[in-house]
């Protein structure tokens, strides 16, 4: 489901999502590694043209783990314990974007 179908069939928590993922600059992903171990990083979301894209350095270790195996799960970067600001987790599958259109796109977004 593209972040645009989500915020079609939800539109005020699509909001909300993106608001607080937008929010910092980075999110944290959780994925797992080659041996099977859980990898936390931090990532730049990107909201643009109905999709959430995920920055990160090409061929990084966390780009490699989600090629390899797509599921993740982002949530927003919490400043305190209390997370007075909010939460915001997402459950998916990424993509890997091959085509020079659309990376061209991302990048001048």
């Amino acid at each position: 489901m593209t972040w645009q179908e989500f915020a079609q069939q939800d539109p005020e928590l699509a909001a909300l999502g993106q608001e607080r993922l937008d929010r910092n600059g980075l999110v944290m992903v959780a994925k797992l590694r080659k041996n099977g171990w859980p990898r936390i990083s931090p990532v730049e979301p990107l909201f643009h043209n109905g999709q959430l894209y995920l920055g990160m350095m090409w061929r990084s270790r966390k780009a490699l783990d989600l090629l390899r195996a797509p599921r993740y799960s982002i949530h927003n970067a919490v400043s305190d314990r209390m997370a007075s600001e909010g939460e915001f987790k997402v459950y998916s599958r990424a993509l890997d974007i091959t085509d020079p259109e659309e990376r061209q796109n991302y990048l001048q977004a």
